[in-house]
């Protein structure tokens, strides 16, 4: 269906990143267009850039004078029936317009220049850093490895802070990269924690991914949407709008802090970004990885119901050990109200504050 060619007098509907599902329009003399090209088309008093969704096979209920042509075909940009796909079941499960999914699919468009350019930046380095795991560890690494090129899987990888669950899915993404032309996407909630997870991955990997958040720079953002849909990205990092990206060989998702509400988008098209990040992965028939310390209710329950595989790490990495932690039971350890913390703190931490405030120590509540 992808190679369907259409030719002067088809009409097909093209998808406008606007309000809507299509538009029909009729294919131009001396042009071929086929599903997913990027066509320039009359809209109004302008000409907007879509997308050629499918040929229009139902009778039109008016004058066929009145459809207008394709003005031309936007050279080296085509999404494939996969993204198609993607944006088809965004909208449905959202209840949103086709057009909307499209454009946080493109972008803006000034993108579509013709012209394709490649960031030197992006290739892999091979020589991969690995540090020394634990038996736990590489267990989970095994684990998750043997889920690459293995179609759709969903796995929960729920390490408690700091088990090392970065040192795993890194590991991972190096197996997934040994794959020709593959690409990884790596989801972070916030902008904030792009910072010292770009220096792990730089210290790892040798080289920094391509970033994708609301603040790279438009230039910026120009040349690296290219090179996600020209394969040259192998690594992208970004927040929940990467996931729209055009990937050209999605291998692998890796969505980090996945209990975060963050990933929800509430303005425009609202959506949960880790919903749709196992979405896209079942669409592009891939593994994606969960990881937190503190995993959704969502994602354990479709655990528990063997939706989702799970890894776990139970003890920390390195020479890093879990603090004391003791459990008051207020009805046994009521406070008390003759001063002022005792009106809301149980005793044993009112004794305890008091114990470490007399050493000139430090407590945070």
């Amino acid at each position: 269906m992808e190679n369907t060619v259409f030719s002067f007098g088809d009409i097909v509907k093209v998808l406008l990143p606007i309000m809507g599902n299509g538009y029909d329009y009729i294919v131009s003399e001396n042009m071929e267009v086929s599903i997913g090209d990027f066509v320039k088309v009359p809209l109004r008093n302008k000409y907007e850039i879509g997308v050629v969704l499918q040929k229009n096979t139902t009778p039109l209920d008016y004058d066929i004078s009145k459809v207008k042509k394709i003005y031309s075909k936007v050279k080296n940009y085509k999404l494939s029936i996969n993204q198609l796909d993607f944006i088809k079941k965004v909208a449905e499960y959202n209840l949103a317009p086709l057009g909307t999914i499209l454009k946080m699919v493109m972008g803006f468009d000034e993108l579509y220049d013709g012209v394709i350019s490649k960031k030197k930046n992006t290739n892999y380095n091979p020589i991969y850093v690995s540090p020394k795991l634990s038996d736990e560890q590489m267990n989970a690494t095994k684990f998750l490895s043997e889920k690459l090129g293995s179609g759709f899987s969903t796995t929960l990888l729920d390490g408690i802070t700091g088990s090392g669950k970065t040192e795993v899915y890194f590991n991972v993404i190096n197996e997934a990269l040994k794959q020709n032309d593959s690409q990884v996407l790596i989801m972070l909630p916030e902008i904030s924690l792009t910072g010292q997870f770009l220096s792990k991955f730089k210290e790892r990997f040798g080289i920094l991914p391509v970033l994708w958040h609301s603040s790279v720079t438009k230039a910026q953002r120009r040349e690296n949407w290219k090179a996600v849909m020209n394969g040259e990205a192998r690594v992208i990092v970004g927040t929940r709008s990467s996931l729209f990206l055009p990937y050209k060989n999605l291998s692998l998702i890796v969505l980090d802090e996945e209990h975060d509400s963050s990933y929800k988008q509430e303005d425009g098209v609202i959506y949960q970004g880790r919903d749709m990040a196992v979405l896209k992965a079942s669409v592009d028939k891939i593994p994606i990885i969960l990881a937190s310390a503190t995993p959704s209710i969502e994602t354990i329950n479709n655990v528990n119901l063997g939706k989702y595989g799970c890894v776990k790490l139970s003890s920390r990495f390195g020479v890093a050990v879990m603090p004391d932690v003791e459990l008051i039971d207020m009805r046994q350890n009521q406070p008390q109200k003759e001063s002022w913390g005792k009106s809301w703190l149980s005793n044993p931490l009112v004794k305890q504050i008091e114990e470490k405030l007399s050493l000139k120590e430090q407590v945070m509540l």
